[in-house]
């Protein structure tokens, strides 16, 4: 058992490796065609809707879970502060309401335990997120409208994750990707819809220092698949890859349903840049390291409050956002009901899509 125990965890941290490289050489690859400030496909696949984590500085590799680390690191599923049997969640968020009241993303997941013993569990999880871009009018040459379109983006989610060895878990995430921005009628020029499939990869470290105490470290790489195509003739869009790494702690304060978690995370995106890029959305196109940082004050398991920073680098042009929440529980006949709000300030208004907030629900049925 010992030695499948190594080779496992030897495996594990090769596929990390590896995987970076081999996406730093497809982003050298494509940085010879990029034109425009964003050059990846998928953008809303950037977009972190676990709602908990967005309010901590948007950090996606550590913190307390939720069914949303389908998202935001897979890894984290099988690492619960309750002993859980299944959980759905579900998130709302409006993407630029300074400027448009109709673009928004929904995200639905559901993590269930499928092999049960206490430091033995595995989870497979499920999820589907849809990114409504609003309504678009397309004009001819002489400018009348010719058609009405809703652009849209979707993908479908199916992930897996298990205690590898004792504190260390890890987890896979598939993804099948959708995206309709335009029309397929011949009128805009033989555009049509893109398919594309993706993996996320992760792995969540935890290990108690004192008797209230722990670290906490994890590791993702999110986005990693095919290309969007849009027509036939047109060059292929390649999806927002992107590696996390954080490093976090934990101290239990007042009683066992009370705590304190802080945590940092760097955060690097493989896809090209552009150094003048001032997108109003609040995503960056590539390039250097960013870092976000971000805390969580827990109280007796009933009510959360949350506050980080995140900062993407000034290489790509984003604008850091100011990110805090609260989260409230109820428990009752095993159990749990959690509503959840996160609130992000840009720091730079003139580039900014303004104030955005994201709501979150989650239910819990818990083991007795």
């Amino acid at each position: 058992m010992k030695i499948k125990n190594q080779i496992t965890l030897s495996l594990l941290f090769a596929i990390g490796i590896v995987m970076p490289c081999y996406v730093q050489a497809q982003d050298q690859e494509s940085e010879s065609v990029a034109t425009g400030a964003l050059t990846a496909g998928g953008e809303f696949l950037l977009y972190n809707t676990d709602v908990r984590s967005s309010a901590m500085g948007n950090m996606k590799s550590i913190g307390i879970t939720d069914a949303f680390s389908l998202y935001s690191n897979p890894a984290k599923l099988s690492y619960q502060e309750d002993i859980l049997e299944n959980d759905i969640s579900v998130s709302y968020s409006p993407v630029m309401p300074k400027y448009v009241n109709d673009m928004n993303i929904f995200s639905i997941a559901s993590n269930n335990l499928i092999v049960g013993g206490r430091g033995q569990e595995s989870f497979l999880a499920f999820g589907f997120q849809y990114f409504s871009i609003g309504a678009v009018e397309f004009t001819d040459k002489q400018g009348n409208v010719s058609q009405f379109l809703r652009p849209k983006e979707m993908s479908f989610n199916i992930g897996y994750s298990m205690e590898v060895i004792e504190h260390l878990h890890m987890g896979v995430t598939l993804k099948g990707i959708y995206s309709k921005l335009v029309s397929s009628e011949p009128t805009v020029d033989l555009y049509k819809s893109a398919l594309a499939g993706a993996i996320d990869y992760g792995l969540y470290f935890e290990y108690p220092v004192a008797d209230d105490a722990q670290i906490n470290a994890g590791y993702v790489l999110k986005n990693l698949g095919t290309k969007l195509k849009y027509s036939e003739e047109g060059d292929q869009t390649g999806l927002p890859t992107t590696m996390n790494l954080g490093l976090g702690y934990t101290k239990r304060i007042i009683d066992d349903n009370s705590y304190f978690f802080i945590g940092a995370e760097a955060n690097k995106p493989f896809f090209p840049s552009d150094r003048n890029n001032t997108s109003l959305l609040p995503v960056g196109a590539g390039g250097g390291i960013g870092y976000s940082v971000g805390a969580e004050l827990m109280f007796r398991s009933i009510f959360s409050a949350m506050a980080g920073y995140d900062a993407k680098s000034p290489e790509f042009g984003s604008v850091g956002y100011l990110t805090t929440g609260v989260g409230i529980n109820t428990y009752f006949n095993a159990k749990k009901l959690s509503v959840t709000a996160s609130f992000l300030t840009p720091s730079k208004k003139e580039f900014s899509s303004g104030n955005i907030y994201r709501l979150g629900l989650s239910f819990s049925i818990l083991e007795n």
